[in-house]
């Protein structure tokens, strides 16, 4: 008997499937926090910039009284993640801007 061939419906072995590949991310893009530092020769100097979560432009006012720095996890009054992340003795206020 001659051995079966394709056309008789004989078909290669299969191949144990393989997991498929994770599908590649983009990059994030690098988020940048746009910040002005005003009035940095006072004891209450001001910090311009935007809350790093939701964008909002917020007014930041320090107290500086001799004391050593500390971090401080600056919160957004509108979504109330950490806005910002000062280095300073004493928040006073954040304030919202309106755009």
């Amino acid at each position: 008997m001659d051995a079966p061939t394709q056309a008789e419906g004989y078909s290669k072995p299969s191949r144990p499937s393989r997991p498929s590949r994770p599908t590649k991310r983009e990059p994030r893009k690098p988020k940048f926090q746009p910040m002005k530092f005003v009035d940095c020769n006072t004891d209450k100097p001001r910090i311009f910039t935007q809350c790093y979560k939701c964008d909002v432009p917020l007014l930041i006012q320090t107290h500086h009284d001799g004391s050593e720095p500390i971090e401080h996890r600056v919160q957004c009054p509108s979504c109330n993640h950490t806005a910002f992340i000062a280095m300073t003795p004493k928040v006073d206020q954040v304030i919202v801007l309106q755009g």
